[in-house]
């Protein structure tokens, strides 16, 4: 199988046979060049984590997919702070767990998550992956290769992810699994990245709406919602249409610090650079 890359340019890159490396011009690029879209952006929609298909809408949003406010947020480098971003990384404020009415802030110290559908679980950091398996009071299993305990009872819980000034929540079944049909043991989907930086793959992007903006290196997510009947597409001329600036826009990741658990995500500072 081959991989049809509709990341940024940067990244469109191959080997030609001893003959160095080169960029091209991909799939979305080519798009706006030929006057097929406005502008080289598109939304993408994963309807369950175990569906056979999904939507990626190139140069246009569909506003049936998705519930609320799309909330814009900036491209981050990572691995360069201050230079131009190359992948689609932006900046995690905390993540909590709801269990119904409750609200359990697991943690508040900011990191960078890359936006990926083309992995398909959640890879993160130690500390916070530690941080979310004692929650669950998983522990972890090196003959899995991964964190397992009881499968949970309840199937109302979500985690909630905030990116400054707007959550996302997601529900928490797609993160665990069971680990086999004869036992009562589940894993967490959710793997250490063995660096300071995340991967929200896949888990993530089925209760996210996302439209990636490769023209202005933004991101604009948005609570998925697969009740909406029909489409209400709307074409992406410059800024996408039905998106804001997130209240924490300018808070971006600059440097990784000391993992603190508690806190409370509902009123994490947003307007000052970690």
């Amino acid at each position: 199988f081959g991989t049809f890359g509709v990341g940024l340019p940067k990244e469109e890159s191959t080997y030609n046979g001893g003959h160095g490396s080169y960029t091209y011009d991909n799939f979305p690029v080519l798009l706006k060049q030929q006057g097929f879209v406005k502008k080289t952006a598109y939304s993408l929609l994963i309807e369950n984590s175990d569906a056979e298909k999904g939507t990626v809408l190139f140069g246009a949003v569909d506003h049936n997919r998705y519930s609320g406010q799309l909330y814009t947020l900036p491209l981050i480098n990572p691995d360069y702070t201050g230079r131009t971003a190359t992948e689609f990384y932006v900046t995690v404020q905390g993540i909590a767990v709801e269990d119904g009415n409750n609200t359990e802030t697991l943690t508040t110290t900011p990191f960078p998550a890359l936006i990926d559908s083309g992995t398909t679980e959640m890879i993160i950091p130690l500390d916070y992956l530690k941080i979310i398996a004692k929650k669950f009071n998983y522990e972890f299993d090196s003959s899995v290769g991964a964190y397992t305990g009881a499968c949970p009872t309840k199937n109302s819980t979500n985690f909630i992810f905030e990116f400054g000034g707007f959550t996302i929540s997601n529900d928490v079944s797609n993160y665990i699994a069971l680990l086999d049909s004869n036992s009562a043991t589940c894993f967490l989907k959710i793997y250490d990245s063995g660096s300071e930086t995340a991967i929200f793959g896949d888990v993530f992007l089925v209760d996210t709406y996302a439209v990636f903006d490769l023209d202005d290196l933004e991101i604009s997510l948005g609570q998925a919602s697969l009740n909406g009947t029909g489409e209400n597409i709307e074409v992406i001329s410059s800024s996408i249409p039905g998106a804001i600036k997130a209240p924490g826009y300018s808070s971006t990741w600059s440097t990784s610090q000391a993992v603190s658990t508690g806190g409370d995500i509902y009123t994490v500072d947003s307007t000052t650079t970690s």
